[in-house]
Order: C-alpha cells, then sequence, then structure tokens
C-alpha cells in the first residue's frame, strides 16, 4: 500500500497537478475574494465574509481535485498496464484504493497549504483583501473535518471510476456529480440556501464537509456537546451571531464517515483490474 503511495507521489512531482492546485486556488480566491473586496462591507465584516466562504471555497477545491485531477490520472493508469500489474500483486482491492485515497487526502492537504499560503499574501501581505485573522481558526476541526471530508470524495471518485467503462463516461458521471452537488448543494450560495436544495445536498459529503469546514474556520468549537452561538470571530464581534446546532454539527462530522463505508463497500464490489 504504502508502495503504491510513494508511486504516486513520484507522478505527482513529474506531472502538471502542482501548477494545477496553485494556478486553482489563485482563481479561487481572487473570484471569491474580490467579491468580498467590493462588496461595500467594512474590513471587519470583509474578515468574517472571507471565513464564511472558505469552507466553501476548500470544498470546491476538494471536489475538484477529487473528481478532476485524481479521476483522469486513475484513467490514465487503468489505460496503461499499471493498474493490471498492480492487480497481479498480493495487494487486495481495499490495499490499492486505501492507497490511493491516502495520496488524493495528501493532494488537498497540499492544495490546502498552497491556498492559506496564497490568502495570507492577498490578505496580510498586500492588503488587497481584509486582514485575515489565522488565529481565529479552529484548526483541529479544520484538519479533521478536511481529513474525512477528503476520504469521503475520494470515495465518490473511485466508485464513479469503478462504474464507468471509459473516459468519455466518467467524465460525464463526474460533471453531474459534481453540479448537481455543488450548484444545488449550496457551495456557491454558502449563506443562505432554499430547503430543497439543503435536501439535494445532504445526499454528498461535501456538503456535510463545507458546514464543518466553514464552522472551523469560524472558530466555533466544533467538537463541544451541547449549543452554542459564535458570536465573535478572533477580534470581530459578530452582529447577528451564527447559531450552531449541536446535532447537526455531529452531522457535519459523521455523515462522510458513512458514506465512506457506503462507497468503499460499493467500489470494492463493481472495481475491476482490467476495465
Amino acid at each position: 500500500m504504502f508502495a503504491l503511495y510513494k508511486l504516486q507521489a513520484k507522478i505527482f512531482l513529474k506531472g502538471p497537478t502542482l501548477i494545477f492546485l496553485i494556478v486553482s486556488s489563485i482563481i479561487y480566491l481572487l473570484v471569491f475574494g474580490s467579491i468580498v473586496k467590493y462588496s461595500g462591507l467594512s474590513p471587519d465584516q470583509q474578515q468574517v465574509s472571507l471565513l464564511l466562504v472558505f469552507g466553501s471555497v476548500t470544498a470546491i477545491s476538494l471536489m475538484n481535485i477529487a473528481l478532476n485531477t485524481f479521476g483522469y490520472s486513475f484513467f490514465d493508469m487503468k489505460n496503461s498496464v499499471l493498474i493490471k500489474r498492480i492487480g497481479a500483486t498480493n495487494l487486495t482491492k481495499i490495499d490499492v484504493l486505501t492507497g490511493f485515497i491516502l495520496w488524493g487526502i495528501t493532494t488537498v492537504f497540499i492544495a490546502l497549504g498552497i491556498m492559506l499560503f496564497l490568502m495570507a499574501f492577498f490578505s496580510s501581505w498586500t492588503g488587497y483583501f481584509a486582514i485575515f485573522d489565522f488565529g481565529a481558526i479552529n484548526w483541529v476541526g479544520l484538519i479533521v473535518g478536511t481529513f474525512i471530508g477528503s476520504a469521503a470524495m475520494f470515495s465518490v471518485a473511485l466508485l464513479l471510476i469503478s462504474v464507468s467503462p471509459s473516459t468519455q463516461i466518467y467524465q460525464i458521471y463526474s460533471f453531474l456529480y459534481f453540479f448537481i452537488f455543488a450548484a444545488f448543494g449550496g457551495l456557491f450560495t454558502p449563506t443562505n440556501t432554499p430547503h430543497w436544495m439543503e435536501i439535494v445536498g445532504w445526499f454528498s459529503p461535501i456538503t456535510w464537509t463545507s458546514e464543518f469546514i466553514t464552522n472551523s474556520a469560524l472558530g466555533a468549537d466544533v467538537f463541544h456537546v451541547g449549543g452554542y452561538a459564535i458570536s465573535q470571530v478572533g477580534n470581530t464581534p459578530i452582529a447577528d451571531p451564527i447559531t450552531v446546532n449541536t446535532a447537526n454539527a455531529t452531522l457535519d462530522l459523521f455523515m462522510p464517515i458513512i458514506y465512506i463505508v457506503l462507497f468503499l463497500g460499493l467500489t470494492t464490489k463493481t472495481f475491476k483490474w482490467d476495465s
């Protein structure tokens, strides 16, 4: 399994993926950051707004990496003899799938690090955006939420790959999944969404992950048992405190885990080495 992890690391360093992560992070931050910058809000309000959209930006980036970067790279390996050779070893399907997911999670954390670095550059260092208070973030919640959410989304990608007979079919599946659960799941409108859109989002782990990461970015004690409200971000008070329902916060953490078990179970049944 770890040999497979190292193999993917070598492919990553030799390929264009790192450049793609940097460019895509810049685009995401410029789009969302510019919207906040020219919204007419005060600097303190801009800081809160940036934290609110941070979860959605991270979730969109995560989906993009899992469905596009990873998905098409996997099909390149399937079209070669590499996957067949891996299948001829003593590695089980779960070993191989776990190895791919672990490297996928690593890729997401590299992207997250790039995004946070660029966010600091565009805000604190250049003053282009509002001052971004990194001290306000609940880092444990951010790391845990990103790890679990990444594992869930790469499980989704592997399931879509396993049921796709060709790259073209996978392209259709992945596009529909991204469009439905990013657009209708509320990732493009992270503040207020109709109830029916929320229901659509419940059927994808990325919506739960986005909420968990957003609450962590706001500095919420996402592991706290009992209801609470976020009334301040760093040194910036929030005029209308954001109420966090404990039951929802718990679901945001555990629902992606349920999806991981479900999708990996289905993938082990449908995945084939030679097709």
